[in-house]
Order: C-alpha cells, then sequence, then structure tokens
C-alpha cells in the first residue's frame, strides 16, 4: 500500500491543454448580455479587459482638461471621413470591450447604431493618464496590440508628454514595436489607415492653472470658445 502511495505521490503533473486558462473570463458577448439584463447598470464605471470587469478610476481636473483639448484638435484633424468618440465602447478582442478615453473611428457614426466599432474601424485610440498610467501600458497597450490597433497613444499628464506607439503585434506576447515620445509644445502626427492627416501640437498640461490665474488677473478674451482661449493663453504663455 505504502508503495501504490508513493507512486501516485510521485506521478508528474499531466500538461494542462493548450489554450488552458485556469481563471475563469467573461467574454464581449457574457459582458454585453450582463449589461442588456441590467446586471451592469449606465452607472457602473466599468470595462471589460482581458475578461475581467474592472472599475474605472476617478478624474482629475488636469485629466479631464487634457482630454478636452486632444478631443477637440483631433475631432479639427480628422473630420468628416474619421469620427471622434470621448468614453464610448470599442470592442478589442473577444474578452475586451474598453472605454478609451477617445477612439478614432471610421465615418459615417450610424455604423455604430447597433454595435460598437472593432479593430477593424479603428484609426487609433487615446488615453489620458494620471493615476491610471501603469494600466495604460501595462494592460490596455498590449490589449490594443494584441487587437491589432494601428495607433495608441498615451497622454501623459504627469510628465507632460505624449507616448505615441505603433507597428503592433500580436500572439502570445503582444505588443507595440515602435514608440516615440512628444514633449510639451512639439507637434504629434496623426497617421491613419496609413496616411497622414495632420499635426496635433499638444499644449502644457498644467495650462489649466495658468488660464485660472489669468482669469483672477482679470486677462480675460471674450467673444470666443474655451478651446480659442486656451490656444491663445497657450501661445502667449509658452510661446510657440
Amino acid at each position: 500500500m505504502e508503495t501504490a502511495r508513493t507512486a501516485i505521490l510521485q506521478e508528474p503533473p499531466r500538461k494542462q491543454p493548450q489554450g488552458f486558462v485556469p481563471d475563469f473570463r467573461f467574454t464581449v458577448a457574457h459582458y454585453q448580455k450582463m449589461i442588456s439584463e441590467g446586471i451592469i447598470s449606465e452607472d457602473n464605471r466599468v470595462e471589460l479587459l482581458n475578461g475581467k470587469v474592472v472599475n474605472k478610476l476617478a478624474r482629475i481636473p488636469p485629466h479631464d482638461f487634457a482630454l478636452s483639448v486632444a478631443q477637440e484638435e483631433l475631432r479639427v484633424i480628422c473630420s468628416p471621413e474619421w469620427i471622434v468618440r470621448c468614453q464610448l465602447g470599442i470592442v478589442v478582442g473577444k474578452f475586451s470591450q474598453s472605454e478609451p478615453d477617445l477612439s478614432v473611428v471610421g465615418a459615417p457614426i450610424r455604423r455604430y447604431s447597433k454595435q460598437h466599432p472593432g479593430p477593424k474601424d479603428t484609426g487609433m485610440l487615446v488615453e489620458v493618464a494620471e493615476s491610471s498610467l501603469l494600466i495604460d501600458r501595462l494592460d490596455k497597450g498590449p490589449i490594443y496590440a494584441g487587437a491589432r490597433i494601428p495607433w495608441f497613444w498615451i497622454v501623459n499628464v504627469a510628465d507632460k508628454i505624449v507616448e505615441v506607439y505603433s507597428d503592433p503585434k500580436g500572439g502570445a506576447s503582444p505588443e507595440y514595436r515602435k514608440h516615440e515620445d512628444y514633449k510639451v509644445g512639439t507637434k504629434v502626427p496623426v497617421v491613419l489607415d496609413g496616411k497622414p492627416w495632420g499635426m496635433l501640437r499638444w499644449p502644457s498640461c498644467s495650462l489649466k492653472r495658468r488660464i485660472d490665474s489669468c482669469h483672477h488677473g482679470h486677462a480675460t478674451i471674450k467673444g470666443t470658445s474655451d478651446l480659442d482661449k486656451a490656444r491663445v493663453l497657450y501661445a502667449k504663455y509658452i510661446g510657440h
């Protein structure tokens, strides 16, 4: 009996079948079903990343300011052939439905009346990062690369740079093979469907504080939009 017990203990572990995943992962179909049945409501700030329903981090004013500037600038550059969507769903593979800060997808908008955009619809994705920087780099970056999203930007608020990732590689270890950083005041090329569409000049992420201080000092600019005010103040204080 002891010999038999020893033999069992010494038996090598069985190999798991190829593609075996020990943890249960929700698919996009599961996730959308939970939304349609009210298990996940519109009030829940969540997204599906690699099969896990994760909470989205709270936003701070510098994040929202950077997001607003990027959104308006990209709309000017990309329309009418492309649509800039803000924090709306996009399907990126079987196990991920994220809500990137900005997604640039092909027009017309009615294409997405019954389904979210997918990788083939998407020209680029943008995440604005403050506290979410590591999540955007280490979690979302590989997901977007695996889905072959051609361009992925991280607007790095803390370091005041735009991280531009391109040349995605899929497979077991998805990644972007090219990475370039653009500092404050430099022009960031916008490339969609393999073609240059324009240049986005990125203002300082601290510009919001400068605008506030100017208003307190009665340096107001009347009769213009908030974006135009930002551009005027940016030119005045950054010198570009």
